[in-house]
């Protein structure tokens, strides 16, 4: 029996990682062809920055709708698309993203983290805020889709624990090329990814997950002026970091910091204990998988 359950898992696993390879080598191929522009005014080459997004972001469509045909099932039965109630689940997870890195980012302030300073505000940023945020609005949707939607569709049926360990694995081990990445962001990448899968079961879609996911990295951002995942950007405020790099994630940004990781492991705890334990999850999930 441990035997079959092994080999079940195995193959699983390898089917999560051919879904996750076989939707990056495209649009990587496509990307290595279009190329940077250069001599072009900034404003174009914001906008053409975006290019990468939205192709990751078809090609997770494209995938999708593959996916649905070889299994003959619906599209919207993989949690994305519009489902029953998409626009309230993605508003939710756009509020509890929100809120979770400015708790994280007010606790850091308040252990002397940050520095805080206004940002020289103009059309430039402005400009630059909204084309991050479109930026974010992909990201969430194409990371969300491919992980915690594709991978997990594929992976052992009927355990939901193991996939989401797996998948939060890969999602870690998918920032390994972020510029300053270190073993806390480690840690962290792979618990907030928990939070997500924990997230769909409750919601019975992605989209709870992707309004998260999106306005986290977008808050951080263009709000607060802190890097994500070691890339810095333009925000409203600047965020100058001023002690120990536990309390504020050094160059990789928050997501990288020791309060990120405490705070992240309560919320783990309060929705296993408040929704998953009391079964308090979607009774009409998208697809059973996502139950």
């Amino acid at each position: 029996m441990f035997i079959i359950q092994l080999k079940e898992k195995c193959l699983a696993i390898l089917r999560m990682l051919v879904t996750l390879l076989s939707s990056f080598i495209i649009p990587a191929i496509i990307l290595q062809f279009i190329g940077s522009p250069t001599n072009l005014p900034v404003l174009v080459i914001d906008i053409f920055n975006l290019v990468p997004f939205l192709i990751s972001f078809l090609f997770t469509l494209l995938a999708c709708f593959v996916v649905s045909k070889i299994y003959k099932i619906k599209m919207y039965e993989l949690g994305m698309l519009f489902t029953k109630h998409w626009s309230r689940n993605f508003g939710v997870g756009v509020c509890v993203g929100t809120l979770s890195i400015a708790i994280i980012w007010i606790l850091s302030i308040l252990f002397g983290g940050y520095t805080i300073s206004i940002n020289n505000i103009n059309q430039t940023v402005l400009i630059k805020i909204i084309l991050n945020l479109l930026a974010m609005l992909m990201v969430g949707y194409y990371e969300e889709a491919l992980t915690r939607g594709l991978m997990t569709f594929v992976g052992v049926k009927n355990n939901r624990l193991f996939n989401a360990i797996v998948v939060a694995v890969v999602f870690s081990l998918m920032h390994l090329l972020s510029p300053s990445y270190n073993i806390l962001s480690m840690v962290n990448t792979l618990l907030v990814a928990i939070v997500f899968s924990m997230l769909t079961w409750i919601s019975g879609d992605l989209w709870v997950a992707i309004g998260y996911h999106a306005f986290w990295n977008f808050i951080l951002g263009s709000i607060l002026g802190v890097p994500t995942s070691g890339l810095g950007t333009i925000g409203l405020l600047v965020s100058s970091p001023n002690s120990s790099d536990l309390i504020n994630g050094g160059e990789y940004g928050l997501e990288a910091s020791l309060v990120c990781t405490i705070f992240l492991l309560i919320q783990i705890a309060f929705i296993y204990v408040f929704f998953i334990k009391k079964g308090k999850t979607n009774k009409y999930p998208a697809a059973p998988w996502l139950a």
